[in-house]
């Protein structure tokens, strides 16, 4: 697999030819990345791609929340299997990170975390 790296704030990276795009486990963590951060609605070429934060944010969804997450997370190219998911909530309704423990086609065990760059904002 492929994939254009990503800046710290989630933006693809450009300008450095070759050396702005990921290959194996690297390009892995970017795909689900950038799929777990995507709004439903917002890829015109895939509609249904990416999680419904518009629904999920609110009160009581906290569990859709995160099966939805998990999907999506399962969804993604090269993922076998999540070991472990955690999510970060500050206050009671607040994300604040994801951190998932998955397998991937490259690895038994590699460790992702998330920051709550776009989501809910």
């Amino acid at each position: 697999m492929i994939m254009r790296g990503l800046t710290s704030t989630g933006d693809w990276l450009f300008g450095n030819g070759l050396q702005s795009y990921l290959t194996g486990e690297a390009a892995i963590e970017a795909n689900i990345k950038t799929r777990v951060l995507s709004w439903i609605g917002d890829c015109y070429f895939d509609m249904f791609t990416g999680v419904d934060w518009k629904n999920r944010l609110d009160v009581g969804q906290q569990e859709n929340l995160e099966q939805e997450v998990a999907q999506v997370i399962l969804q993604s190219y090269g993922v076998t299997g999540i070991n472990s998911i955690g999510f970060n909530f500050s206050g009671q309704t607040r994300l604040e990170s994801i951190t998932a423990s998955i397998t991937t086609i490259y690895s038994p065990s590699s460790t992702i975390t998330i920051p709550n760059q776009a989501v809910g904002q």
